[in-house]
C-alpha cells in the first residue's frame, strides 16, 4: 500500500471516488473493480492478492457509517485496491473483456462441471448464466466454498455473496468472481499454481 500512498498516486487517482458525502454508489464502484481484479486476472494471484483486494476494502467500506467522516474509509478501501493493481496486475483493467462473449469456452457448462475445469471455464460458465440461474449458483459457490479446506475461498466467497446483495445490478459479476477463485482452486488442490 505504501507504493501507491507515499507517492501520492492514491489521492491524484483516486480523489473523485473517495470525496463528498454520497457513500453508498462509491463503496459500490470501489467493490466492482475488485471483483473484476479478480475476474480479469484468474492467474497465481487469485487465491490470496485478488481475495484481498476485495475482502480488505470490504472490511474498510463495512466502518464506513461508524467513522465521524466516511470519506476516510472510502479513501482507505480504494487505497487498498490500487494498491493491490499497481503490485498485482498482468493485465489492463477491462469491464467489457473478450471472454464475456457468448461463444467462449465455458459459456455452456454446468456451473460445477466448469469449476472442475478451472478459472477460465468457471469464469466464462458463471457470466453466462441467466439471472434465474443465479440463486442455484450462489448455493453452488457456497457449498463448494463451505467444503473446500482454504479459508481464503470462504472468505471471498462470502464477500462476493455480501457484495452482490449489496449491488444486486451487478450480481452476475459477484458470482463470476467467486466461480473464477472456485476454478482456480479445483485445478491447484495445494494452493500453488500448476
Amino acid at each position: 500500500m505504501s507504493r501507491v500512498d507515499t507517492s501520492d498516486l492514491a489521492r491524484s487517482i483516486l480523489g473523485p471516488v473517495t470525496t463528498g458525502t454520497e457513500i453508498g454508489g462509491r463503496s459500490r464502484a470501489i467493490t466492482r473493480f475488485a471483483a473484476w481484479s479478480m475476474v480479469n486476472e484468474p492467474g497465481a494471484e487469485a487465491p490470496s492478492g485478488w481475495t484481498h483486494c476485495l475482502t480488505m476494502p470490504q472490511a474498510a467500506l463495512q466502518l464506513a457509517s461508524s467513522c465521524t467522516d466516511a470519506s476516510l474509509a472510502l479513501a482507505v478501501a480504494a487505497t487498498y485496491v490500487l494498491g493491490f493493481r499497481v503490485s498485482l496486475a498482468d493485465v489492463a483493467f477491462k469491464t467489457d473483456p473478450e471472454w464475456a462473449d457468448p461463444g467462449e469456452v465455458g459459456a455452456a457448462v454446468p456451473l460445477a462441471d466448469a469449476i472442475s475445469a478451472g478459472p477460465i471455464v468457471a469464469r466464462s460458465a458463471a457470466w453466462h448464466l441467466p439471472p434465474a440461474a443465479w440463486r442455484a449458483a450462489t448455493s453452488t459457490l457456497a457449498t463448494v466454498a463451505a467444503t473446500h479446506h482454504d479459508a481464503h475461498l470462504v472468505k471471498y466467497t462470502l464477500a462476493c455473496l455480501d457484495a452482490a446483495a449489496l449491488d444486486p445490478d451487478h450480481c452476475r459479476l459477484y458470482i463470476t468472481a467467486a466461480a473464477t477463485l472456485a476454478g482456480w482452486w479445483a485445478v491447484n488442490p495445494n494452493g500453488s499454481a500448476s
